[in-house]
């Protein structure tokens, strides 16, 4: 299974490890991935998800027409044990119905006041057991911006994540892991996943 993007080896470890738990936790359990982009990543899910033959069902998270596409061509008509539908919507402003969530993977817009919001909005949803994990979270992400077209404005903003994460009051979380940030043959920073998991 190919991840792809700028999720790393190291990130795919913490990703399938966080999957795996949730699905010998949770029966029939949902997954949440807020920022599609490609959906490279929403593809791997779901296959590991058939691969661990597990009922589930993913709902990706994307405002982007063309992550929608994306999502059309990998995701929309595989067979298997899990199910997937994108919702057309910055990372706030939907709910899913399923309230009770195994697992949210949060890759939308990185700068500090979408990660804040997104964190306001999606950890009340996870179930106690389940995992909100955090891509681009490594403090050295911090010295990368967001594409200035994201918010439409032209702004140049930082990478937010850690800041966010370090700024969060997470009584309900515990830390359950993360992988580090790796200098990519460009010599550009990827990569870094922290995962939760709701007490």
């Amino acid at each position: 299974m190919k991840f792809g993007g700028s999720i790393t080896k190291l990130d795919q470890e913490v990703i399938i490890e966080t999957i795996r738990k949730a699905t010998e936790t949770f029966k029939n359990p949902v997954f949440v991935e807020v920022g599609i982009c490609r959906a490279q990543t929403s593809r791997a899910i779901m296959e590991t998800l058939n691969g661990l033959k597990v009922k589930s069902k993913l709902i990706c998270i994307d405002k982007n027409l063309k992550s929608q596409k994306c999502w059309k061509t990998k995701c929309q008509d595989r067979v298997g044990f899990c199910a997937s539908e994108f919702i057309l919507s910055d990372s706030w402003s939907f709910t899913p119905k399923e309230k009770n969530l195994a697992w949210v993977f949060i890759d939308a817009c990185h700068c500090y006041e979408c990660v804040k919001r997104d964190i306001e909005h999606w950890a009340p949803l996870v179930m106690p057991g389940g995992f909100l994990l955090f891509h681009d979270a490594a403090k050295i992400m911090m010295t990368r911006t967001n594409p200035k077209s994201y918010h439409g404005d032209n702004i140049i903003r930082p990478i937010g994540v850690y800041k966010a994460l370090e700024d969060w009051d997470c009584k309900e979380f515990i830390f359950y892991g993360k992988s580090d940030a790796v200098l990519s043959k460009r010599d550009r920073w990827k990569g870094s996943t922290n995962a939760y998991q709701k007490k």
